[in-house]
């Protein structure tokens, strides 16, 4: 069975390159710096789009971005002390809690069902404020706390969240634009997951587990994997539904006896000859 896979976009690589191996050397555009980043591992980046499998090179590059991610001194640092906490405290981080992202659908099913008894929920954010609308608030709505830490750099953010004695972190950005793995690097909480928003390996150390399912992650893939891999039964996640009521029409097909034809596409991708 074809399984298929996501190929990355350059755009995410290139930000984590030049936030954490480096400024791209001026007059080099971002193709050769890509692609310069890339050929410091095996993997040769147009070779994975050829064979349409994203999996080797995202750990070949999870290995690079993990030896180059900052480690701030214990000095710097607030003592993650193991503390008792009456409720697990459970810590959230996305950027993408706004305008509706996909991500937001499926932690709707999480924040709508959590046993409030038994967890605290902490969500924290890495948008622009002003960027906060309708999706944001209803998140906000519904958990114990949150906090943006984009204003926040990385030594002031692990000590917020260590500070909140989070008992499990989990990240919903992995190698994503706009993601914080420096965070997970200097370990905020005493499990770190990875889930939902990046289904490959992030290849941090520090990153004990990914959520996946046995339809997301053959067998076969498992070296390639620096997480141990929680496997859900069945689906490794659950879409809320969209909150819009349907109307159903009988098919045309039934009138006129001839079959409609339907493109489902975004209209700015059509191209006008």
């Amino acid at each position: 069975m074809y399984k298929p896979k996501t190929i990355h976009y350059l755009f995410s690589y290139e930000y984590l390159a030049d936030r954490y191996i480096g400024e791209r050397p001026y007059g080099m555009c971002p193709d050769e710096w890509d692609i310069k980043i890339l050929e410091c591992s095996p993997a040769k980046y147009f070779e994975v789009v050829d064979t349409q499998d994203n999996s080797y090179a995202d750990y070949e590059y999870g290995k690079l971005l993990d030896k180059n991610l900052p480690i701030y001194h214990d000095t710097k640092l607030i003592s993650p002390k193991k503390t008792k906490n009456k409720k697990m405290k459970i810590g959230f981080f996305s950027a993408d809690i706004k305008k509706k992202h996909s991500v937001s659908y499926f932690l709707k099913t999480v924040i709508n069902h959590y046993d409030k008894n038994k967890y605290e929920i902490f969500l924290y954010l890495n948008h622009e404020l002003s960027l906060d609308d309708e999706t944001t608030k209803y998140f906000k709505d519904r958990v114990n706390k949150t906090i943006n830490l984009l204003s926040l750099n990385d030594v002031e953010a692990i000590n917020l969240i260590r500070g909140d004695r989070i008992d499990v972190f989990i990240d919903l950005m992995g190698i994503s634009s706009e993601s914080r793995l420096a965070l997970v690097k200097n370990r905020v909480a005493p499990i770190q997951i990875s889930w939902c928003g990046f289904c490959n390996t992030t290849g941090i150390q520090e990153m004990d587990y990914i959520i996946a399912d046995p339809n997301l992650i053959y067998n076969s893939e498992k070296n390639l994997y620096s997480e141990k891999i929680i496997f859900l039964p069945n689906v490794w996640n659950c879409h809320s539904g969209i909150n819009k009521e349907r109307s159903f029409n009988p098919s045309p097909f039934i009138k006129k006896k001839k079959l409609p034809l339907v493109l489902l596409i975004i209209l700015t991708k059509l191209t006008i000859l």
